[in-house]
């Protein structure tokens, strides 16, 4: 969790400091860079190879891999519209999406679960209220920055919940496989978007 909230942290400082590229440009960027990192991998390792080929096979490996590439997407702009480390919390709250889901679904969660997530609300409260305005005064962007961050959380949950309940069928897609399916799809469409 800490390591996972340190790379959140230093994405958004990257982010933040690049020069004014657009979120579709950097996120474009960001998969691209990572379809390039998994090439190696998928021609070294059989493995990853019969698990991408399998993921193509699967018409929601693609749903998943539209969803990441969302999150990339939403997160980015969030990183450069507000305080990265506002950003890097309130993304950091995909397990209270989660359990919603749950919920939704007819599986209330346990009572240490919601005291766990009261306590995590009440963390973030007590962190990103000082900093919030609500006379107005607070830029736009900063808000649409959290909205975004918000968004990027739910998409994760969402993300994790299908992968949960195929899991449980054994018919989850193969994770390397929709990694490489998030760069790749996600690439394209953004690249198709940019060009338009």
């Amino acid at each position: 969790a800490a390591v996972t909230s340190l790379t959140w942290g230093l994405t958004g400082i990257f982010v933040r400091r690049l020069p004014s590229f657009s979120p579709l440009t950097i996120t474009t960027g960001r998969l691209l860079i990572g379809l390039a990192a998994a090439i190696p991998l998928l021609l070294a390792l059989g493995d990853t190879r019969r698990g991408v080929l399998a993921a193509l096979k699967q018409p929601v490996a693609y749903l998943l891999a539209l969803l990441l590439a969302g999150y990339y997407l939403l997160a980015t702009a969030a990183f450069q519209m507000a305080p990265v480390a506002d950003v890097a919390l309130l993304i950091s709250t995909t397990p209270l999406f989660v359990l919603a889901i749950r919920w939704l679904r007819g599986r209330p969660p346990a009572r240490a679960e919601i005291g766990g997530a009261l306590l995590a609300m009440g963390g973030m409260a007590v962190i990103l209220a000082p900093r919030m305005s609500f006379s107005g005064e607070a830029p736009v962007h900063q808000v649409y920055g959290h909205f975004f961050a918000i968004c990027a959380a739910a998409l994760t949950a969402i993300y994790a919940s299908i992968y949960r309940i195929l899991s449980e069928r054994n018919r989850a897609p193969d994770a390397s496989g929709v990694s490489v399916l998030t760069f790749a799809l996600g690439s394209a469409i953004l690249i198709s978007t940019l060009a338009l």
